[in-house]
């Protein structure tokens, strides 16, 4: 097929291309619902602070305020929820945990009279003490974020949290295979460094938004989340509703990163409109969403031993993971990043460690590879580190200790399924023939990962055929800018032979 086939057929399948330049496509924050209200949300000035008074009186007399929703309208639900932990609120109820908390929330006839609101909400704070970096929340004596921890197992990733009780630990991780230390006393050479992550807000260009319905025994929701399914099953949870009487629709989503996974706002914009009795809209500036979520911060210690002939021998991992206030999926990204820390490199002796640690801080959750970046760029900056020490190219002291396809990295997990040593030669000889056909001197530079699958490896579809011989898919995968849309409606016209115009896909 020639270029211009290509793109004809690849923007016939994407039928986004077209409603996204012109301006038609639709997000959530363009749905309108009849009877709408638009909500703003109160959030908490201070770290960490107990809430001795919550009074909207204020706001509940002002023009165009038809409702305002505290802790104490939590009752007849279930108050918190998690994916690992059951550890955050609807709502702050009695305590906050981080600057930016919702503290209260107000649904009215629009964005300024809700917005006005807000300043006429008094709240009375007594300030606690507060921890803020990992390694100060891992001391004895440290202020708790949380006291008690309830974990939840197969909920949303395959396992349960090891959260350690009475500290600020929320997840501890171990593995183990060989004999690490008899290898370390045994190798030619043992190198020992330590790396630093920062956080960063993943910045999606759409900031989060939610619209919700909710009835006496349903509800429906309009949401830039990238995993609905877990939004339903979280709000089923929480509301004590069947998971058929809740309906998540999915439009394009406009950038998420993993600043969309999981669950966000959709509780409490839930939650309002149960309040208000009426639909409510949400949708944060780019400040509140940076107040909502960022990835895991990081401190990377990473042990490495090669013999004589520069093998890899074993290896130890501590990975400790600033994981905020609340846990969302930062044990995930613990265990991720420690198992992601290997690389795809041969180790006969090998330990990991990770821990995700409470603090007052902006919630954790995952961006771009759940734990990836974190740390690849430990295990990548050392294993140039090792081939400088001892006088080798980077690139054929990765090829040397490399496993090949078929192999594990583990043995608990599955084998490797690609060929990366050949991908990375095929990577290497394209920055050769770049760099020998481009003027001046060019820099370069290469880093290698392997991993096992980050979220459940399950999935589901629904096939209708309809009167007009037309064909509806409809799954659960969410449009992100990825393509899935294209890519299901081409799957379902080449498995039922069936024109690509014919078939469409569901929100």
């Amino acid at each position: 097929m020639d270029a211009a086939k290509e793109l004809h057929a690849g923007a016939e399948a994407r039928s986004d291309y077209l409603e996204k330049v012109t301006g038609d496509a639709r997000f959530a924050s363009d749905v309108v619902v009849p009877g709408m209200l638009q909500g703003r949300i109160l959030r908490s000035p201070v770290p960490h602070a107990r809430i001795k008074r919550i009074d909207p009186s204020g706001a509940l007399t002002m023009p165009g305020v038809i409702a305002v929703l505290t802790g104490e309208d939590l009752h007849g639900i279930n108050t918190h929820w998690g994916l690992y932990l059951k550890d955050r609120p609807v709502i702050a109820i009695d305590r906050v945990r981080y600057v930016g908390e919702p503290v209260a929330a107000v649904a009215a006839i629009d964005e300024f009279a809700a917005e006005e609101a807000l300043d006429a909400i008094e709240v009375d704070y007594e300030q606690l003490p507060f921890v803020v970096e990992a390694d100060e929340a891992m001391k004895p004596g440290a202020p708790l974020v949380h006291e008690d921890q309830i974990t939840q197992k197969d909920f949303y990733f395959r396992g349960e949290a090891k959260p350690v009780a009475g500290t600020n630990v929320f997840q501890s991780y171990e593995y183990a295979h060989g004999d690490i230390d008899a290898a370390f006393s045994k190798a030619a050479r043992v190198f020992e460094d330590h790396f630093t992550f920062p956080m960063v807000f993943h910045y999606a260009m759409e900031p989060h938004v939610v619209v919700a319905d909710y009835r006496e025994d349903s509800l429906e929701l309009w949401s830039c989340a990238q995993s609905p399914t877990a939004v339903q099953k979280v709000c089923a949870q929480l509301f004590g509703l069947p998971l058929t009487k809740i309906r998540v629709h999915s439009p394009y989503v406009g950038g998420g990163f993993g600043g969309k996974a999981s669950v966000k706002i959709d509780p409490l914009v839930a939650a309002l409109s149960r309040k208000a009795r009426r639909p409510v809209r949400v949708c944060l500036s780019i400040n509140e969403s940076m107040l909502t979520c960022r990835r895991l911060s990081a401190a990377i210690d990473l042990k490495t031993a090669v013999d004589e002939f520069g093998k890899l021998t074993a290896k130890s991992v501590r990975v400790v993971m600033n994981g905020g206030a609340y846990a969302d999926t930062g044990p995930a990204v613990a265990i991720k990043s420690a198992i992601r820390a290997i690389g795809p490199y041969r180790f006969p002796n090998l330990k990991l460690e990770a821990l995700a640690v409470y603090t007052n801080t902006v919630p954790g959750a995952a961006f771009r590879s759940i734990g990836g970046p974190q740390a690849v760029w430990a295990t990548e900056s050392q294993m140039d580190i090792i081939a400088a020490a001892l006088a080798r190219d980077p690139v054929e002291f990765r090829l040397a200790n490399m496993v090949e396809k078929g192999e594990t990295i583990r043995p608990d997990l599955r084998p490797l399924d690609v060929d990366l040593k050949g991908a990375l030669r095929s990577a290497v000889a394209a920055m050769d023939k770049i760099s020998a056909n481009a003027p001046g001197k060019r820099r370069r530079g290469v880093a290698v990962a392997a991993t096992d699958p980050g979220i459940l490896p399950i999935a589901g579809a629904i096939v209708r055929l309809k009167i007009d011989g037309s064909v509806l898919v409809l799954a659960n995968s969410v449009e992100i800018g990825q393509g899935v849309r294209g890519a299901l409606r081409i799957i379902a016209a080449e498995a039922l032979r069936q024109p690509l115009h014919l078939v469409s896909v569901g929100e």
